[in-house]
C-alpha cells in the first residue's frame, strides 16, 4: 500500500518460551502436566504470575520443577507489609493528633533508591527484561523493610515513597497485590490511575571511584614496543600516550 518506507512494521521480534516440566513439554502421555488450577488456589494468582515472570527472560522456557511460588508468595507478603506499616503509622499520627507527616524529601539514602530503581524498572520494561525489573523491587522492598526497622521508621516521608512507588511499579506484574498495598497507604481511588513515577534525575548521580594501578614494568614496555598503549591498540601514525 506504500503506507511504510521499511519492511517490517516493528524493531524487534520476541517469542516467548514455555512453560515445561523435568524438562520436557508436558503431556498427558508422560504424566508431567502442572495443574494450574491447582497452583492458583494454593499461591493466588499474582504469585504464580510472578513466578513466572521472574523465572526467565520472556523468551527462554521454564521449568516448573525449578521455580518456586512459595518464595513469590512471601515477597508479595513483604510488599504488604511494607504498605501495612506505613499506613498504619499515618493513621496512629492521626488518632492521637499529631501533625501529618511531613512532605520534605525525607531519608535520603533510601530516596536514592527508589528513583534509580524508577529508572531502572523504566528502562528494563522497554527492554522487556521483566525478570530483572523484578529483581530490583525486590532490591526496593528490602531497603524500605530497613528504613522501618531500624531506620527513621513508616512515618518518614522517603519510606512513603518507597512504599508508593513499589506499589505502582509492582502493579505490572501483580495488580491485585499492588491494589491491596494502595489501599492500604490511604491512596485512591486506584494504583492502575496512579500514573508512572517519574525519576528525580539529581537523586541519580552516582558516586565515583578513582582506581589507581600500577602496571608492571615489563608488560607496559611490551604493550608499547607492539604499538599498545594500556592494553588498546595505538592510532596509525601517533605516538605513546601518557595517562
Amino acid at each position: 500500500m506504500g503506507m511504510i518506507d521499511f519492511t517490517e512494521p516493528f524493531t524487534a521480534l520476541i517469542n516467548q518460551g514455555q512453560v515445561i516440566n523435568r524438562g520436557r513439554a508436558m503431556s498427558k502421555s508422560l504424566g508431567n502436566g502442572v495443574d494450574l488450577a491447582e497452583q492458583l488456589a494454593a499461591h493466588g494468582v499474582d504469585a504464580i504470575r510472578l513466578t513466572m515472570i521472574f523465572a526467565s527472560p520472556p523468551e527462554d522456557d521454564i521449568d516448573w520443577a525449578d521455580v518456586n511460588p512459595e518464595a513469590s508468595a512471601k515477597f508479595l507478603g513483604r510488599v504488604w507489609r511494607v504498605a501495612a506499616d506505613v499506613g498504619a503509622a499515618d493513621v496512629g499520627a492521626a488518632d492521637v493528633g499529631a501533625a501529618a507527616p511531613a512532605a520534605g524529601p525525607g531519608d535520603e539514602a533510601l530516596r536514592k533508591v527508589t528513583h534509580r530503581t524508577i529508572d531502572e524498572v523504566t528502562r528494563l520494561l522497554q527492554n522487556a527484561r521483566l525478570n530483572v525489573a523484578v529483581a530490583r523491587l525486590m532490591e526496593l522492598t528490602n531497603a524500605a523493610r530497613r528504613a522501618i526497622d531500624s531506620g527513621p521508621g513508616p512515618g518518614d516521608p522517603a519510606v512513603r515513597e518507597a512504599a508508593s512507588t513499589l506499589a505502582i511499579l509492582l502493579s505490572v506484574f501483580a495488580p491485585y497485590t499492588a491494589e491491596e498495598a494502595w489501599e492500604l497507604l490511604g491512596q485512591e481511588p486506584s494504583v492502575a490511575v496512579a500514573g508512572w513515577p517519574v525519576a528525580d534525575q539529581a537523586l541519580l548521580v552516582q558516586e565515583t571511584v578513582t582506581c589507581v594501578v600500577r602496571w608492571p614494568a615489563r608488560y607496559v614496555t611490551a604493550c608499547r614496543s607492539a604499538g599498545h598503549q594500556r592494553g588498546r591498540p595505538a592510532r596509525a601514525g601517533a605516538g605513546p600516550r601518557r595517562g
